[in-house]
């Protein structure tokens, strides 16, 4: 594997409790912030144009946390095993300095940020000939499948439900990204000198 493709949000960074935080506190929401059962923020109740909101507002991801093991493992897979990790998301291209700050702050490396709507994750991946995706989306993987090899579903309460039907991709479902490491060293997908003693 020389290249991967990291969603950031609800991938790398727990995005939901912050989320759910500003929903509430900005527009009167009662949202758990433990994590949502719902991927959709309007099958929870909340009106379309706060979520359109949302995700226009600099305090939405400003303060969110890496998920445990994410940043070592970004970090052993780019500086151990000399794979190009981009990373990219659909934040608004504005939030772009923002996120790289971030990405910093969390030592987490990275050969390329690209902020581009979810649907053109698809063609970027295929562009770059990135045959390794990772994402927490439910309703990516089947698109990604067309594209990649191997494609990582972070598991979540809003995407344990959802079944795939994959054609050409193998689907690896992990609960965290120390999980995804041991699956990548078992599917063999990293040289032999990043093989770990498991």
């Amino acid at each position: 594997m020389d290249s991967i493709m990291i969603d950031l949000d609800g991938t790398i960074s727990n995005s939901i409790p912050n989320y759910n935080r500003v929903l509430n506190e900005k527009f009167g929401y009662n949202l758990k912030t433990d994590g949502i059962k719902k991927w959709n923020y309007t099958e929870l109740g909340v009106k379309p144009e706060h979520v359109q909101k949302l995700f226009s507002m600099e305090d939405t991801f400003v303060s969110t946390l890496p998920f445990v093991f994410a940043p070592g493992v970004i970090q052993y897979l780019s500086y151990d095993c000399n794979v190009d990790v981009h990373i990219v998301t659909d934040r608004p291209k504005k939030f772009y300095n923002l996120t790289r700050d971030w990405l910093y702050a969390y030592h987490i490396p990275y050969f390329k940020v690209v902020l581009i709507p979810a649907i053109e994750k698809i063609e970027y991946a295929k562009d770059n000939n990135i045959k390794v995706v990772v994402d927490d989306r439910p309703d990516m993987p089947e698109k990604y499948g067309a594209v990649c090899e191997h494609v990582f579903l972070m598991s979540r309460l809003y995407n344990r439900s959802s079944s795939y039907v994959m054609k050409n991709a193998q689907l690896h479902r992990v609960g965290n990204f120390a999980g995804m490491l041991r699956c990548m060293i078992l599917s063999n997908l990293l040289p032999q000198e990043c093989h770990y003693d498991l």
